[in-house]
């Protein structure tokens, strides 16, 4: 293997493990997006951001963002018939 072809690997091999890092990262946080939520809850992005906005999804601001806590998210979609009325 020459010299540059062992770099070119090497920056592969950093350049992936960032993406991995990154895409783990994601999966530890807190909160969801409304449109994450939306994909959770089997409903349009446009729905999600209408339910929010009345109260049927719970949600914060995080630096002007509307973010959906996932505890709150999960506990009310496991409890008995949530989130299926929206469907």
């Amino acid at each position: 293997m020459t010299n540059s072809e062992e770099l070119f690997f090497t920056h592969l091999s950093h350049v992936l493990q960032e993406i991995i890092e990154k895409n783990s990262r994601k999966d530890d946080s807190l909160v969801y997006t409304v449109q994450e939520a939306a994909e959770k809850l089997k409903i349009s992005t446009n729905k999600a951001y209408e339910l929010a906005r009345c109260g049927e999804i719970p949600t914060v601001k995080i630096g002007g963002r509307v973010m959906v806590p996932k505890k709150r998210l999960e506990d009310m979609v496991n409890s008995e018939g949530g989130g299926q009325q929206w469907a």
